[in-house]
Order: C-alpha cells, then structure tokens, then sequence
C-alpha cells in the first residue's frame, strides 16, 4: 500500500511544470466529480503511475458490463471523465430500451426442475400459463403453444346474462 503525505512548499517548488499541471487537472477533475448528481458506476482508478482514469460500470439485471477510459488516450482527467459520463449514460439508456421492449412483448421461460418440464408463458397483462412437454408432444409442441398463447390477446369472459 502506497504511503500519501502532504507535500512540502519546498519540494512543490521544484515539480516540472507538466506535474504541476497534470496535479492541478487531477484536482479539478475530482471537485467535479464531486459535485456529480450521479456518480453511480463511476471509479477512479490508479493501476501504475503510467496507467490512470476512469472506470465506468453499468450494473444490468444479472451481468456488470466495465470500460475503463484512461487519462493518456483522452488528454487528461476531464476529458477522460466526460467520456465516461458519456459511455455510461448511453450504455444505461441502451439496457433500458431493451428490458422495456420485452416486458411489453411477454416472453417464455424453458423450465427443467423435479416433475416440471416445459414452458412458463408470461404475457404482458395476463396471469402466467404453464405448458407441458407432455401435453403438448415434447419440447417443440410446448414452445409453440406458449408462443401461440401469448400471441393471442386477452378476450374477457362473457357473463352468462349477456348471451
């Protein structure tokens, strides 16, 4: 583990003009990360004295897909940071788009557990429907009649005064 210390005015005096600077867009480059709204998924990583930037991280249902944006290859902690925000920002929105077109689609779930072999059917507003590989002739037969299910809409039962 590295040991930090605050340095001198003496030693400060004598950095090179570049180090002074590169400090100094380090500093500014932290207050405003600081002062972010959202600094979710966000890190400030240190791998060698070559090697800094940022890491940004998008958590997803089951999966954490990480970038890391190095201060070398972006002109500095700034920069580097405002790709970031950047690439974090568009890859959250991507993963919303998709989660949503699903739940509105329904979707199907392959179930192999104990005495359950077949398909959940879960429409976007109806109760979930399970169908049997055996009622339905195997894995294939399953899978279609829950497609089939969910492709059809939602009739409401008719009252026995209506008819």
């Amino acid at each position: 583990m590295p040991v930090i210390r605050k340095a001198t005015p003496e030693e400060v005096a004598y950095w090179d003009d570049e180090e002074q600077q590169a400090t100094h867009q380090l500093a500014e480059a932290l207050e405003r990360f600081a002062h972010l709204p959202d600094r979710r998924g966000l890190s400030r990583m240190h791998y060698a004295r070559s090697e800094a930037g940022w890491f940004a991280r998008v958590y997803t249902r089951n999966q954490t897909i990480g970038r890391l944006f190095s201060d070398t290859i972006y002109g500095g902690p700034d920069a580097a940071l405002t790709v970031a925000l950047a690439w974090r920002d568009a890859t959250r929105a991507q993963f919303e788009r998709s989660r949503r077109v699903k739940h509105r689609e329904g979707r199907i779930v392959r179930v192999d557990q104990g005495k359950f072999h077949g398909f959940y059917a879960y429409p976007p507003e109806r109760k979930r429907r399970y169908f049997a590989d055996g009622a339905h002739g195997g894995p294939l037969g399953s899978q279609q009649a829950a497609q089939n299910w969910i492709a059809t809409p939602a009739t409401e039962t008719s009252s026995p005064e209506a008819s």
